[in-house]
């Protein structure tokens, strides 16, 4: 007993000082860079539609923004909801996480960045969700870091086919999750304890190959 005792403290003594050696250098991770629950209409209304099809576009429903499509022209979904501008560093990495929910049809969702209220400036594309349906529905998170720094928005484009039927996105936040320049996490951490009940144990793991912003060490 004393041996298997011995054996998982150190495992979780060494998990515990990788981590502790990788957060000594993430520098204000975890801050909040940018933070949406669509509580009401006031938060709702401070961002920006773009209806590109003049059909519906996206809506305040239920605490949430929400893009249903429009049974009564038959047209794509083709709308953009883009953020209030926010700021990020080039030597960060960041998350973006987000509740999405999707009804009871096949809907298509692109997740952008980019530095204005026109769709044009949303080069830089964070994830795209095609073809996604109910079981898909939950929260999504995105890893991602810039190369530039300075003022950013960010834009969801609904592009579904026509007369499909609701995409729901709720709970956006933004979060610095690192420096770019630190390694990455070790992978394949294993403690092998020694043999005969000897308190010694091996220890092995994969090194980093990459920085967190995926540059080669």
């Amino acid at each position: 007993m004393k041996r298997i005792l011995h054996f998982f403290k150190l495992k979780l003594v060494l998990s515990g000082l990788l981590l502790s050696l990788a957060s000594a250098v993430y520098a204000n991770s975890g801050d909040v860079v940018f933070q949406e629950d669509f509580a009401d209409t006031v938060a709702f209304k401070k961002w920006t539609i773009v209806d590109n099809n003049g059909g519906r576009s996206w809506e305040f429903l239920n605490g949430a923004a929400s893009y249903m499509l429009d049974y009564q022209t038959n047209l794509p979904a083709d709308d953009w909801i883009i953020s209030p501008s926010f700021l990020l560093d080039k030597t960060k990495v960041y998350e973006v996480s987000f509740s999405l929910g999707i009804a009871s049809k096949t809907e298509n969702l692109r997740v952008a960045l980019g530095t204005s209220t026109d769709p044009k400036t949303f080069t830089t594309i964070l994830a795209d969700y095609p073809n996604v349906v109910n079981s898909d529905s939950g929260e999504k998170k995105i890893k991602f870091y810039i190369q530039d720094s300075g003022g950013f928005r960010l834009g969801f484009y609904a592009y579904s086919e026509a007369n499909m039927h609701r995409i729901d996105i709720d709970n956006v936040k933004i979060t610095e999750v690192s420096s770019k320049v630190v390694p990455g996490l070790v992978t394949n951490l294993n403690v092998v304890p020694g043999n005969n009940g000897e308190m010694k144990s091996s220890v092995s793991f994969n090194a980093p190959k990459v920085t967190a912003g995926d540059d080669v060490l």
